[in-house]
């Protein structure tokens, strides 16, 4: 039987045939690159080839350019890029934008392909600092494996269209992917670019009887779209709107980030998500409230420097919003994200003595979560020499996410196309937030889950996108 990353809804099972696997390697035609340069890597037209993108990396080197400034990635080397586009003769087929915030909540969430191997994505390698990356003042090389949109799926690319397939990989601007003292001396330069890929190819008999047993190349994805709203600090309630654009919205997962800390070089910024004080949230589309009742939580914990008081522990931790946003992260991803216990690990329990205030069975962890105020507010005059481990309680990790498929039909919740379709109407957000509202001037990221399936015409050679 042939693999089923060939199940292009076959009409029938196929006979393994001659299938040969290759390692591909593509470079670009620049040898280096800055920070805001784009890396542009063409894959060309291979006949009855299959490209298996799951299974695929980047690999570069990266170093500082000043050899003297102190400099780390934010969260992981991830953070280095602001875009990442997959096309075909100018057709968008998939696109990441904001892939620091995306990859930084990723990263502390999911069974990651190279979990338990820090250094190779450029985390730290220190438990106490999760949220900081591996400094780069020496030359390193770094490999990353991308497990959004395309890049997740179980079907292999068909690498026979008329045009080939490009892949982008935009660079963020110093000042928002990397941590240093200035920006001069956190400037980076990459080179030694390698996209690496498994290539499937089949000898011409084994080639017709897959073609003749499909009527084109489906391929099933789920892809994410970004929308960012700017809120005022203070504000007690938000209406949102996320425009119209896609027919199977299955997912809409919320960020909250501090605007000061967004593009300033000596703070922390991608993992500093914060609470916010929001009580309450509920999505509205074509008279539809997704949930029937807005989503609620508790937001009446203390949050000192030292996170001392645990009294409202326990209510916070099983507030409503918590237990739907990692839940329904689970599902968006189909991976186990980490677990100790019946908490969720957020982070790795220090040994400063704030950490030791911890009862032992990881809640602090949980409040870490939960925090209203998530942003880093020391600056940094030297990068790491003030990431003392009780600084966690400085940083917020928080998120909500709610599941439009499970709301609308339950029973439809694992086939394709079952989303909301929001195509004619835009997507309303109603926000409340407790006690003084929002705590900072803040960017509000919604990250939009969508069913698509991309097709590879068997005439026309060309790719179109159906979402």
């Amino acid at each position: 039987m042939l693999s089923q990353g060939f199940n292009y809804r076959m009409k029938g099972s196929q006979e393994s045939g001659g299938v040969i696997s290759t390692k591909k390697t593509i470079q670009p035609k620049q040898s280096s690159f800055e920070a805001g340069n784009k890396i542009e890597l063409l894959i060309p037209n291979i006949p009855r080839s299959f490209m298996d993108l799951k299974n695929s990396y980047l690999k570069f080197t990266i170093k500082n350019k000043t050899g003297a400034g102190a400099c780390q990635f934010d969260n992981s080397a991830y953070c280095l890029f602001e875009k990442i586009t997959v096309s075909s003769k100018g057709l968008i087929l998939d696109e990441l934008q904001n892939c620091a915030s995306y990859y930084a909540l990723t990263n502390t969430f999911e069974a990651h392909p190279f979990s338990g191997y820090d250094d190779i994505i450029g985390l730290s390698s220190d438990y106490k600092l999760p949220w900081v990356g591996q400094s780069i003042v020496s030359e390193k090389t770094f490999v990353l494996p991308f497990t959004h949109g395309l890049f997740s799926s179980t079907k292999y690319l068909p690498m026979f269209s008329q045009a080939g397939v490009k892949l982008e990989f935009l660079l963020n601007q110093v000042n928002k992917c990397m941590v240093g003292n200035t920006e001069a001396n956190a400037a980076f330069e990459i080179s030694n670019v390698e996209f690496v890929y498994p290539c499937l190819s089949m000898d011409q008999e084994t080639f017709n009887s897959l073609n003749n047993s499909v009527e084109s190349y489906d391929l099933d994805i789920v892809s994410t779209n970004l929308h960012t709203v700017a809120v005022n600090q203070n504000s007690k309630r938000e209406n949102h709107e996320i425009p119209s654009r896609f027919s199977n919205v299955n997912t809409v997962l919320l960020l909250m980030r501090d605007v000061d800390d967004s593009s300033t070089v000596n703070k922390v910024k991608y993992s500093t998500r914060h609470a916010n004080n929001l009580e309450s949230i509920q999505y509205k589309h074509s008279g539809n409230l997704y949930p029937s009742q807005p989503l609620k939580r508790t937001t009446n914990g203390l949050d000192n420097v030292d996170n001392t008081d645990f009294s409202n522990q326990k209510s916070r931790i099983s507030s409503e919003m918590f237990i739907e946003s990692l839940s329904t992260y689970k599902s968006i991803n189909s991976n186990m994200f980490l677990q100790k216990g019946n908490s969720f690990v957020l982070r790795a329990k220090g040994e400063a003595s704030a950490d030791q205030l911890s009862d032992g069975d990881y809640n602090k962890n949980c409040n870490t979560y939960e925090r209203e105020d998530g942003s880093l507010s020391e600056t940094l005059s030297s990068v790491g020499a003030n990431m003392a481990s009780s600084e966690n309680f400085n940083v917020g990790t928080f998120f909500v996410a709610i599941p439009f498929s499970t709301y609308k039909s339950p029973e439809l919740n694992s086939l394709i196309l079952s989303g909301a379709n929001t195509v004619s109407d835009s997507i309303f957000v109603d926000l409340n937030f407790a006690n003084t509202g929002v705590k900072k001037n803040s960017l509000f990221l919604y990250y939009t889950f969508y069913n698509a399936v991309i097709t590879l015409d068997k005439e026309s050679l060309e790719f179109e996108l159906i979402n």
